[in-house]
Parts: C-alpha cells; structure tokens; sequence
C-alpha cells in the first residue's frame, strides 16, 4: 500500500488468508496515511456486517450478487 498508493482497494469480508476485518484492522494499524477509497462487497448481507465495516473504515459496501 505504500509503494502502489492504490486509489481504491476492493475487498470481501471473506477471503481465504484473511477476513476484510482483518485487512481493515490491518490498515487502521499500519497505513494511517492511506488516502485512497475501501469498497467492501460481500454476500453477507446483514445490516451488522455493513455497519462494521463502515465503522472500521470502509467507504461503501456493496452486497454481492452485483448487478
């Protein structure tokens, strides 16, 4: 993240070496200073899910399937 300063990092809240909970505590820690937008997709479409996700800082959410 700091090398590429990617505008935007899409994630799922479930991947298979981490969860995007994991990767948002991740950046919240060690990339304070990334300016770029966080979409989170996922099919789990429960309202907690969305709201912990943009809590921890996540810019949108979007549930899966996508149209």
């Amino acid at each position: 993240i700091k090398e590429i300063q990617p505008d935007l990092i899409i994630l799922d809240l479930m991947m298979p070496q981490m969860t995007g909970y994991d990767f948002l505590n991740h950046l919240n820690k060690f990339h304070k200073d990334y300016k770029g937008k966080v979409l989170v997709g996922s099919g789990k479409q429960f309202v907690k899910d969305r709201l912990r996700s943009l809590k921890m800082g996540a810019d949108d959410f979007m549930d899966k399937p996508y149209n």
